[in-house]
């Protein structure tokens, strides 16, 4: 008696198109010397993936060849083409793209502008840039957006930047996009106040007319001091310098000019202010008192004084006489 017995599988097979992936996009100096680059080895090569039913072929559309060795690339963007074909039907399976960017190995440097001076802009205590005008003069390299910048305002350009008084040294550097070498300059930024301080006081304003024996109204005048303002700071020193008295006529009529300077904290002095001073004569009278008083008596002086003004002091000198009539010995 013969027994058998029997089992079965299945077997799924599963294809797996071809594919091809290439490197992301690369970018290299030129060589030495050269305005190119030449590839090394299969750094450049795509990777691929195919089952064995195809005969694989692969080729790019640069140097037609399956790979770019012993090749070069000149300067610029070159889109190099991967294609997976099959080599018996020349059917294509599979392509991929690539940029190669090719730049110039040129050394890195960068040239700031001289050292500079400058005065302060109008009423303030410091100094604007003008557009451009602190910016590197020349620079060469491999320079890419946001690969310059100084150690001031720590951006790309110094226009409009602020500087205070004083010197303040700027550092420029510039920094290679490919081989990350970096280069710097540097300049210093001077800049001094020549402002001279301003008169707040309007002019005349400190003028007076006084008469003669109004010793407090001229004392009053004598003491006022005009203001100064200054556009850096408010350490101003005001300098008086008083005037003599100058006779107008032989009535006793004249007048004293003082003059005050300003000076600021960095010796800028502002312009002459004048005050003047008019002292005018009087017209006293007083011969309702000049009678002759009798010994032992009393009398009361008086005096009238012209024009009527007020806080005047007028001193009257008793002149005492005695006349002798007789001497008995």
């Amino acid at each position: 008696m013969n027994i058998t017995s029997t089992c079965s599988f299945e077997m799924l097979v599963v294809d797996t198109f071809p594919s091809i992936a290439c490197i992301d996009n690369q970018t290299r100096l030129t060589n030495a010397g050269l305005n190119s680059y030449d590839v090394s080895d299969t750094e450049f090569d795509p990777s691929f993936i195919y089952n064995g039913v195809y005969n694989p072929s692969i080729i790019n559309d640069y140097n037609n060849k399956c790979n770019p060795c012993k090749y070069y690339f000149s300067l610029g963007v070159t889109t190099v083409v991967w294609t997976l074909r099959d080599s018996f039907s020349d059917y294509t399976m599979a392509t991929c793209l690539m940029d190669i960017t090719i730049v110039g190995n040129e050394q890195i440097t960068i040239t700031c502008v001289d050292n500079q001076t400058r005065s302060t802009d109008p009423d303030v205590f410091n100094y604007m840039v003008q557009s451009t005008e602190f910016d590197p003069t020349t620079y060469a390299g491999n320079i890419s957006a946001g690969s310059i910048i100084n150690n001031y305002n720590h951006s790309a350009t110094l226009a409009n930047a602020v500087f205070p008084i004083g010197a303040t040294t700027v550092v420029w550097t510039v920094r290679d996009s490919i081989s990350n070498d970096t280069a710097t300059c540097s300049f210093d930024v001077n800049v001094f106040d020549d402002e001279n301080p301003i008169w707040n006081t309007a002019v005349n304003s400190l003028d007076r007319t006084v008469y003669c024996g109004q010793f407090t109204l001229m004392d009053s005048a004598q003491a006022l001091v005009p203001i100064a303002k200054d556009n850096c700071t408010s350490s101003i020193t005001i300098t008086k310098t008083h005037g003599t008295f100058v006779a107008n006529g032989t009535n006793g009529d004249g007048s004293y000019t003082n003059t005050f300077t300003a000076t600021d904290a960095a010796g800028n002095v502002s312009v002459i202010f004048q005050q003047v001073i008019t002292a005018l004569s009087l017209s006293i009278d007083a011969s309702a008192s000049s009678n002759p008083v009798s010994y032992g008596s009393s009398a009361t002086l008086t005096a009238t004084v012209s024009p009527a003004v007020e806080n005047i002091q007028v001193n009257l000198n008793l002149i005492m006489e005695m006349e002798v009539l007789s001497i008995t010995m």
